[in-house]
């Protein structure tokens, strides 16, 4: 029995030895086991509290970054407003600039302009005097009409209302050479011809109506001097020969010769004329490219201008030239035509 239990004893402590091993074994992995896991969970927060720092950091960042968007929109705020200040600045300096200038002119015409309506001592307004759409020219006074100028006229007995494009302080700075040579000529003409091409603008055939209308003999609501005046072309273009038009140029104007010894005789009575032909005058409108001017080639008048209005012009002064309200230095004392005073009768009143 002994024997028997003896051999039980030692197998049973060694199992028991053995679990008690191996409960301490298994007991020592649990704590490795703890120890692990607590490892990782410390490790775990750790790097949570890592990730919450570099949360925590980024947000910082943002914030910063943030802070300085809003500075910038501050500063952009802040730019547009000195922006918009500065500009408002310039655009009312600019206003002001504008007013000054307005101001300046007024004060100009003021003190340049009205003084000019004064008498210049003799009773008499200077010429281009201006006063409420009227300009005062070697005392006649021309109203701004709807178009053109008009102005009352005195020749002998009648009056006539006299109507212009220009009045003669616009287009006084054109010159006419041999002013006195060609007036004399055209007043002493027992014929006028008027020539130009026949394709030239339609503003220049009216400037021949401006000097024909003063040159012509009365009839109905035209002419004044009555000397005969007609108007012609140069040339007839082809297609055109069945027309009434005259052909003239500067060989159909009268020798100068003939004027010249027409006046002597005129002067003198010893003085006998040979020829009994009538003295013809040309005056040709021609275009030009570079150059205005009136004068006399040879026989002939010639009325060139860079345009065809600068031609109407230049013929607007012929007519105030032959009509002596622009004088020659040689005519200013000729009596053919006078300005009309309006509080006169006005019998006798014509409109051309």
């Amino acid at each position: 029995m002994e024997n028997f239990e003896d051999n039980i004893k030692p197998k049973g402590n060694l199992k028991d030895e053995e679990l008690l091993g191996d409960i301490e074994k298994n007991t020592d992995d649990n704590i490795d086991s703890s120890s692990i896991n607590n490892e990782r969970v410390a490790s775990g927060e750790s790097q949570g509290e890592i990730v919450k720092e570099d949360i925590s950091d980024i947000s910082t960042e943002q914030d910063a970054k943030e802070g300085e968007g809003d500075s910038l929109n501050e500063e952009n705020t802040a730019y547009n407003s000195n922006s918009k200040g500065k500009n408002g600045t310039k655009e009312w300096l600019i206003l002001a600039l504008i007013l000054v200038g307005i101001v300046a002119l007024a004060l100009f015409i003021t003190i340049f302009v009205k003084p000019n309506g004064g008498n210049n001592g003799n009773g008499d307004l200077p010429n281009g005097t201006t006063q409420n759409s009227t300009v005062i020219y070697n005392n006649f006074t021309f109203k701004k009409e709807l178009i053109g100028w008009s102005t009352l006229i005195q020749v002998g007995d009648n009056v006539y209302d006299l109507r212009m494009k220009y009045n003669p302080q616009e287009i006084d700075h054109f010159k006419i050479e041999n002013h006195s040579k060609i007036v004399d000529r055209l007043l002493n003409s027992d014929l006028v011809l008027i020539t130009m091409d026949p394709f030239i603008e339609s503003e220049t055939a009216l400037a021949g109506l401006e000097i024909s209308k003063i040159l012509n003999p009365r009839k109905e609501d035209t002419g004044i001097l009555g000397i005969p005046t007609v108007i012609g072309v140069t040339y007839i273009p082809e297609g055109y020969q069945n027309k009434a038009v005259l052909v003239v140029d500067c060989q159909n104007a009268t020798k100068q010769l003939e004027f010249d010894v027409a006046k002597e005789a005129a002067l003198d009575s010893t003085i006998e004329l040979n020829s009994t032909k009538p003295k013809v005058s040309v005056i040709k409108f021609e275009v030009s490219k570079d150059i205005n001017r009136v004068f006399i080639d040879g026989d002939c008048i010639r009325i060139l201008g860079t345009n065809s209005s600068n031609v109407y012009k230049q013929a607007d002064l012929l007519s105030y030239a032959i009509l002596n309200i622009v004088p020659s230095d040689e005519f200013v004392n000729l009596d053919l035509v006078e300005p009309f005073e309006e509080t006169e009768n006005l019998m006798g009143n014509a409109s051309i």
